[in-house]
């Protein structure tokens, strides 16, 4: 898969990209056809791009609209790219996926609100984080988000409101 061009643009098609996107391509080498391929057919259709490698003057880094060299320096078992290079690559994503979420407003202070709550583990998140920005009891955070069909951004929203008047 890593060689098959096509197949990126496939994917990439399916997708059915828009200037609001944002298309990033990780490849410890910078240089897997695969993704080189998504970042040129993603800049072909004037979407941003980030290619992000742990090699400088890569073929990835130099496609992209930005690009992130990660120098991690040689692996310590050479060809293991899931030790230094991953780890660092997994850094690197997990700032950029938290950015984008502060940018986009799904957190409020530093906890993230928009949380969708498919499990038990998740509902008690949910119901700490209401408790935390609204000082509500733990019983008035689980009323009001079963009230809000676990919609936590509303309730801290709603609750902060009466708090308010």
């Amino acid at each position: 898969m890593e060689d098959d061009e096509h197949m990126a643009i496939e994917m990439l098609n399916e997708l059915d990209l828009s200037l609001d996107d944002v298309v990033i391509g990780v490849a410890a080498s910078g240089k897997t056809p695969f993704t080189i391929s998504a970042i040129r057919h993603a800049n072909q259709k004037g979407v941003w791009t980030c290619g992000i490698a742990n090699n400088k003057n890569t073929p990835l880094v130099k496609e992209a609209t930005l690009g992130i060299v990660l120098d991690t320096g040689p692996e310590v078992l050479t060809g293991s790219t899931r030790l230094k290079a991953g780890t660092a690559q997994k850094l690197a994503l997990n700032r950029i996926s938290t950015g984008a979420m502060v940018l986009s407003g799904k957190v409020i202070e530093n906890l993230m609100v928009d949380v969708t709550p498919k499990n038990s583990k998740l509902k008690q998140r949910c119901i700490r984080i209401v408790r935390e920005l609204t000082n509500a009891t733990e019983e008035e955070a689980r009323h009001e988000l079963e009230r809000c069909n676990w919609n936590t951004r509303c309730v801290v929203e709603r609750l902060r409101e009466g708090a308010r008047r």
